[in-house]
């Protein structure tokens, strides 16, 4: 590989109870998995590029849930297979991230998308489709304020 390449050489597996692992694919990152053994959390796309959020059923096949945007990560998935995370532009110094919510039929939520260049994280999913995560503003440059947000259904 080249000096200095980014491609991310990560693999993610799952273990089944009966000691069965399941390759999830190259270039996965998993972030978590619900009691049905749906996995949520990452893959790079063709690209090789762009994070796209992705979903994984129990036998490993892959879903991307969040293709509607450029870089997108599930961090939590509920048991009724509804995942959150957030979509944003890869390069640091563009501060504008914002929390999604994909649904298990593929459709996607923007959750507190505000135009004031604030950014947004959702963190956590229950099973009644509460999420919670943070909303970080910068008042001044270099300064950050970071509070705490909970979406209802």
């Amino acid at each position: 590989m080249p000096t200095g390449s980014t491609i991310d050489q990560s693999r993610s597996v799952t273990w089944g109870a009966n000691g069965t692992v399941t390759d999830l694919g190259p270039h996965s990152s998993a972030n978590a998995i619900n009691a049905s053994g749906t996995v949520v959390g990452r893959q790079l796309g063709a690209d090789n590029i762009d994070y796209t959020a992705t979903s994984w059923s129990p036998d490993g096949t892959a879903t991307a849930i969040g293709s509607a945007y450029e870089y997108t990560t599930a961090v939590a998935v509920n048991d009724a297979g509804v995942s959150v995370g957030y979509t944003g532009v890869k390069v640091p110094s563009d501060q504008h991230r914002f929390a999604l919510l994909f649904e298990a039929d593929g459709s996607l939520t923007e959750l507190n998308v505000t135009p004031d260049g604030s950014n947004s994280y959702a963190t956590s999913i229950n099973n009644a489709g509460v999420a919670v995560g943070v909303r970080i503003t910068f008042p001044t440059p270099g300064s950050s304020t970071r509070t705490a947000v909970i979406w209802r259904p």
